[in-house]
């Protein structure tokens, strides 16, 4: 939806535009960062619920564990009058 955010100027590079953030681009928002503000930042995910899932998220993936065998249930004997739909046994009323 262009043109929905009043006309603003980027304090990066002082270009003109109507972006919902404050900064024209990701490249401008990340020119003031500098190694004290990018381990401030990775502290505080790290100490944070939110951080400490993503953290184990990433772990988890990382991983050479094998994968759980999957548990094989023994199909129901079906009668006449029904059938499997869906995982379910669904049964034909009689008349």
């Amino acid at each position: 939806m262009p043109g929905v955010y009043r006309e603003k100027e980027c304090p990066t590079c002082a270009i003109k535009h109507r972006k919902k953030g404050v900064f024209c681009s990701k490249i401008c928002s990340n020119k003031g960062r500098d190694e004290e503000y990018r381990e401030k930042m990775r502290d505080r995910m790290l100490n944070t619920a939110e951080g400490q899932e993503i953290a184990w998220n990433l772990n988890f993936d990382e991983t050479d564990e094998p994968v759980a065998p999957q548990i094989f249930v023994e199909k129901p004997s079906l009668k006449k009058n029904q059938f499997v739909a869906a995982g379910d046994v669904w049964t034909i009323a009689e008349d």
